[in-house]
């Protein structure tokens, strides 16, 4: 099965140029990431909705945070199918690319970096 998510870093780097401040400007770092994450997952689901069947695709995609990173997409075994709807295949039914994933991290990018920048100049200022 293939892992199908995108990522949001930078924490960890972010980090380190930030050392010079308290930690308060980290957790607003963090808190930037995580809403940025929530925002993406929203989007996912929103461009899974037309070729929904069964909803297990829109239930499976899920924003996990870990050390300096959100991933946001599909882990485990919920959704085996999700990496066919995204990139298509040529099976023995052959199904044409439905992106929901790409264009929702495009979409978003430019926006939840704004949130992290806001909540980290919220943090300083």
């Amino acid at each position: 099965m293939a892992r199908v998510n995108c990522q949001i870093y930078g924490v960890d780097e972010l980090s380190s140029y930030l050392d010079g401040f308290d930690g308060q400007v980290k957790e607003a770092a963090k808190r930037g990431l995580k809403r940025g994450g929530q925002i993406l997952l929203t989007r996912m689901r929103q461009n899974a909705e037309p070729h929904r069947r069964s909803g297990k695709l829109q239930a499976a995609l899920k924003a996990k945070e870990r050390s300096g990173a959100v991933d946001v997409g599909v882990f485990d075994n919920d959704a085996p199918h999700a990496h066919l709807v995204e990139l298509g295949h040529g099976g023995p039914k052959p199904a044409p690319a439905y992106p929901f994933m790409e264009p929702a991290y495009v979409d978003t990018a430019d926006e939840i970096q704004d949130i992290i920048v806001g909540e980290i100049n919220g943090a300083i200022g």
